[in-house]
């Protein structure tokens, strides 16, 4: 009987440690990379204050629920049964490339292409499975990287895909403003948190560090990396890591518009994606 309940007691202890093992390989190779991951922090553990405002000020920043663009912009929000890999705007179609478990060959996690329509996923069939998808040349063109080796272009026109030949590359174009200008910070010691830029190269103050304290509530009193653009005729940026915040820029003035990142802007439609994944699709209807 005890040598029956040692047996028990061994085969026991193997069971759980097979168990810990297979755990570790399906993580080592990505079997459980579904599993969503927890938010993406707001502070970099590498340096705890290089985004101190954010978190800071993340916390009593607006949720994505009220964002608004104005009666002629509509607003789809809605949290994806699959993983946002990549986003861009392309004349009136937002494509995504998109990962889900299952959608490649036996099973894997395989991205593929897709456009939202109304917060709604349209899947792009394409000749092949990929085993990476990304948006290049301005991001107006894909580009796929074949299992195996080698290399495929695709130009995104009207919702759809048709093969190219490799592309010179292009200038990126974000960064931009609403009257064309670009944007950068200011400089570690300035009191300014945002400069324009214009075409000739000259800088002029747009966003004080005192108004950007301002609409942190003190969380932000210095200049922070910037990332600006503009929609429906308003300009916006977005300050912070992987997640931020974004600020709606006016006559000098910055108000804290949610917490997130914008992954797509175009003319009449941006994506924006916040700290827990949702997606908020603002589309303009009428001008």
């Amino acid at each position: 009987m005890q040598s029956a309940s040692r047996l028990i007691g061994i085969f026991s202890a193997l069971a759980a440690a097979c168990i810990l093992a297979l755990s570790a390989i399906a993580n080592t190779v990505g079997i459980a990379s579904w599993v969503r991951p927890s938010p993406t922090p707001m502070v970099s553990p590498s340096n705890p204050n290089s985004d101190r405002g954010v978190i800071l000020a993340g916390y009593s920043a607006p949720p994505m629920s009220d964002v608004s663009f104005g009666p002629e912009v509509a607003i789809y929000r809605f949290m994806p049964k699959w993983s946002l890999e990549d986003a861009t705007v392309v004349g009136d179609t937002v494509y995504v490339v998109w990962e889900k478990p299952g959608y490649g060959p036996h099973g894997s996690y395989k991205p593929g292409l897709g456009s939202l329509i109304g917060g709604h996923l349209r899947v792009i069939p394409l000749p092949r499975v990929y085993d990476s998808l990304s948006f290049v040349d301005d991001r107006k063109n894909l580009m796929g990287i074949r299992i195996g080796g080698g290399l495929d272009w695709y130009a995104l026109d009207n919702g759809y895909v048709r093969p190219i030949r490799r592309p010179k590359p292009a200038e990126p174009t974000f960064m931009v403003l609403a009257d064309g200008d670009r944007c950068v910070a200011g400089e570690p010691d300035s009191r300014v948190a945002i400069y324009d830029v214009d075409r000739a190269g000259m800088r002029r103050p747009i966003l004080s560090v005192e108004a950007l304290a301002s609409a942190t509530k003190g969380a932000m009193d210095a200049p922070y990396p910037v990332w600006c653009t503009h929609f429906h005729g308003e300009d916006f940026a977005f300050i912070g890591g992987s997640i931020g915040l974004i600020f709606r820029l006016d006559q000098g003035h910055a108000a804290i518009l949610t917490t997130g990142r914008f992954v797509g802007v175009g003319k009449n439609d941006v994506l924006i994606q916040d700290i827990n994944y949702e997606l908020l699709q603002a589309h303009v209807v009428s001008d």
